[in-house]
């Protein structure tokens, strides 16, 4: 009688397609524009990358000047909690939520092995601003010295 070996095969390749967004109402709508009219927009660039404890922070730079920031809480390797912001503040724009108690402050450590593996840079800061969904703002920050030398600041639309 001949031996039976089972072969483990891998799984199917599986590839990620973003589901149709829902409209609960027209913040919904708002927020998701720019990411479907943007569906073939090409990301050049994340950067600043914040990380400290389960969250994470990023800016997407698309290609023809357009970014996005993405603050995310991270859980046993799931993300559990994604705030988009996506329209950026110009320099001299105010911050509608800036007198606002911080939900959240993430700081990047001085870690040359986040640096190598993640470009995650130190001085970097990033604060979400607003406890009502859609109706908050990330500003990041990088300092040097004690001083801002770097600021990106995004609200959510």
């Amino acid at each position: 009688m001949g031996s039976f070996v089972r072969r483990r095969t891998p799984p199917p390749r599986r590839t990620h397609r973003w589901p149709a967004p829902r409209s609960v109402g027209p913040a919904t709508e708002r927020c998701c524009q720019p990411v479907t009219e943007g569906a073939t927009a090409r990301i050049i660039q994340h950067y600043p990358n914040v990380v400290q404890g389960d969250w994470t922070a990023t800016v997407g730079h698309y290609v023809g000047d357009f970014n996005i920031c993405t603050v995310a809480r991270h859980y046993k390797g799931q993300m559990i909690e994604e705030y988009l912001f996506t329209r950026q503040l110009a320099d001299d724009e105010p911050d509608p939520y800036a007198n606002e108690k911080p939900y959240v402050t993430i700081t990047s450590p001085d870690s040359r092995l986040l640096q190598v593996s993640a470009d995650v840079r130190p001085g970097w800061t990033c604060v979400i601003r607003g406890n009502e969904v859609g109706k908050r703002s990330a500003t990041f920050t990088r300092a040097e010295g004690g001083k801002v030398v770097e600021r990106l600041r995004f609200i959510a639309v």
